[in-house]
């Protein structure tokens, strides 16, 4: 007690400044303390942080893979992958990365089990317990420190009291010498003490590069845990990505037409395809057809429909001018437009040649460089306008009126933004123009737009597209041109000749009537159509040449330009020199069918 009165009485003087305070440390290991204190604050937040991050604890691994949130979301995927059948392509999306979302659970486990074995136990056992054992060692160094100023304070005291006592001065001497004793005593503890902090600060220094080394290995494990879970979704996504690109269950809208065509294993666009064919049946009377604005709620419905694949046109036979938005709409938001970026400088340049024999040609070289899917297309939507256009008296829609509406959804620059060249629209007009009104000499041979020209695509689109159709029209017309329909061309080949086509042979000389003249397979329906007058019959069966196959007589050379037909039934002023001849005379309703 009277020691613990002494401890007291020596603090109050001290904070005072009455009594003499000794320093714990030296000025270095002031500066090592200082050191020590900054590792102890780095590692004790750097541990709260990490075991935070830890998604489970303890050592049993299917423990922790039950705990994690990825082992989770694994079992919902499988789960919903399942729900939806084998049949749905999200549903098997969803049982693959079900699986891969497993194999990612059960890396994050065995990697947090790595890190807790070689990061946060040597990390925690440092707090818990070195750290500790250095707060210790100064409190004891510090209780020390103060037991020796004490006794050094009485010491001092006492000596000054024997050198001034009068009496009984060897008593006050002996008491100093004692306290002396005492004090020199409490010195060897205090520097005892002192040295065993030292000791414990500078080995807790010394030990800073095995501190560094727990973080690489925190590093190494995030690495390695990464590499393979890379590994696994490496793994994986190519598999998905082919059971997507091999769908059919796509938009359509905005597909790049290579893509479209290559998915759904067609020659022509299928909004292209589906929309033109009911326009021809039903609309080619139509005033203002593609010029006149359809319901913009329709519109969208009908959009809709084509990129889920289901898609029933015969709700729109009164309403044709939706299906002209849709398709007019499918043209713009194609990423390459039909008639192609790459070439739209050299349409533009052909636009400017004075002659117009000249300018036709240069339109048809440009023609030729296009790939073969966006001519196949374009060949398909011009011929369809310029029989349109052909009709112009009745649906008051000429070739010009129906270029200013179609020219902006089928040509642009990808320079230009939105597509939207203001300075060049007229001359994006007069192309497409004069492709309506050259149609045949451009892409001669006639298409049946009553006919399926490509074989359905497997899958919805197929079932969908059949549910309207199937019931107007007769089974033969979706016979594929590779199947019984082959047989049925080389019969008429053989019946007729080739003078019901439209080609390069029907400009042979007489003479060379008996040579067999080659023709494309899609000028075949051309056939079913009367002898034109002036044409000999019996003329030699005719070399059947299918779509992409090359004829050393017609893929060098433009044909030649169309020119002027003397006929007694013209009207009207004369023709420009490289008009095409007139119009045969209008069928009626029912033969246009």
């Amino acid at each position: 007690m009277k020691k613990q009165f002494y401890r007291v009485k020596q603090l109050a003087d001290q904070r005072v400044g009455r009594a003499e305070k000794t320093e714990i440390l030296t000025e270095d290991l002031q500066h090592v303390e200082k050191t020590v204190d900054k590792i102890r604050q780095a590692c004790q937040t750097t541990n709260k942080r990490l075991a935070a991050s830890m998604q489970g604890t303890g050592m049993d691994l299917d423990k922790r893979l039950r705990k994690l949130h990825q082992t989770a979301l694994a079992q919902s995927m499988l789960e919903s992958g399942q729900q939806l059948g084998e049949g749905s392509l999200l549903g098997e999306v969803m049982q693959k990365a079900g699986d891969v979302q497993s194999s990612l659970a059960r890396e994050l486990a065995e990697y947090e089990m790595q890190v807790e074995n070689n990061v946060l136990a040597p990390m925690t056992s440092l707090l818990e317990n070195d750290i500790p054992n250095i707060t210790q060692t100064k409190k004891k160094l510090t209780k020390t420190r103060l037991d020796m100023d004490t006794v050094k304070s009485r010491w001092l005291a006492a000596v000054k009291v024997s050198h001034g006592a009068n009496k009984d001065m060897y008593a006050a001497a002996a008491k100093a010498e004692s306290l002396k004793e005492d004090y020199e005593e409490q010195t060897t503890k205090f520097e005892a003490c002192q040295d065993t902090l030292t000791t414990e600060l500078l080995k807790f220094v010394a030990r800073e590069g095995e501190y560094s080394n727990w973080i690489i290995k925190f590093i190494e494990a995030q690495m390695e845990y990464h590499k393979r879970s890379v590994m696994a979704l490496d793994n994986i996504l190519p598999t998905l990505k082919s059971l997507l690109d091999e769908s059919e269950l796509q938009p359509v809208y905005g597909c790049p037409l290579e893509d479209h065509l290559r998915i759904q294993e067609r020659e022509i666009a299928f909004v292209i395809e589906e929309c033109v064919t009911l326009l021809y049946k039903e609309a080619m009377d139509e005033q203002g057809l593609f010029r006149l604005a359809g319901s913009a709620v329709k519109i969208r419905k009908l959009t809709a429909e084509f990129d889920a694949g289901l898609v029933d046109l015969s709700e729109f036979e009164f309403d044709v001018h939706v299906v002209t938005g849709a398709l007019k709409q499918y043209l713009r938001e194609l990423p390459e437009p039909l008639m192609t970026s790459k070439l739209y400088n050299e349409w533009i340049q052909a636009s400017t040649t004075q002659d117009n024999g000249a300018k036709l040609q240069a339109y048809w070289t440009i023609v030729e460089k296009m790939p073969p899917l966006y001519k196949a297309n374009l060949r398909y939507l011009i011929t369809f306008l310029g029989k349109l256009s052909e009709n112009s008296e009745v649906n008051k829609m000429s070739a010009s009126n129906i270029a200013i509406v179609i020219a902006p959804n089928i040509i642009w620059s990808s320079d230009d933004e939105g597509g939207v060249n203001v300075q060049h629209t007229g001359v994006q007009s007069s192309i497409v123009e004069a492709f309506i009104q050259h149609y045949q000499w451009f892409f001669p041979g006639e298409i049946d737009f009553s006919r399926k020209t490509t074989s359905e695509a497997n899958g919805v689109n197929q079932a969908s597209c059949d549910k309207s159709s199937q019931q107007k029209k007769g089974p033969g017309e979706y016979t594929s041109v590779t199947g019984d329909f082959l047989e049925e061309v080389v019969s008429l080949i053989n019946l007729k000749g080739v003078d019901g086509c439209t080609s390069p042979a029907d400009n042979l000389q007489e003479s060379d009537t008996t040579k067999p003249a080659i023709i494309d397979v899609e000028q075949i329906p051309a056939l079913t159509a009367g002898t034109p007058p002036g044409k000999k019959k019996g003329a030699p069966p005719a070399l059947v040449k299918f779509m992409g196959s090359s004829s050393p007589g017609f893929a060098a050379a433009a044909p030649p330009l169309p020119g002027p037909k003397p006929t007694a039934t013209s009207v009207g002023p004369s023709r420009p020199v490289n008009a095409p001849p007139p119009p045969p005379s209008k069928p009626t309703k029912k033969e246009n069918r």
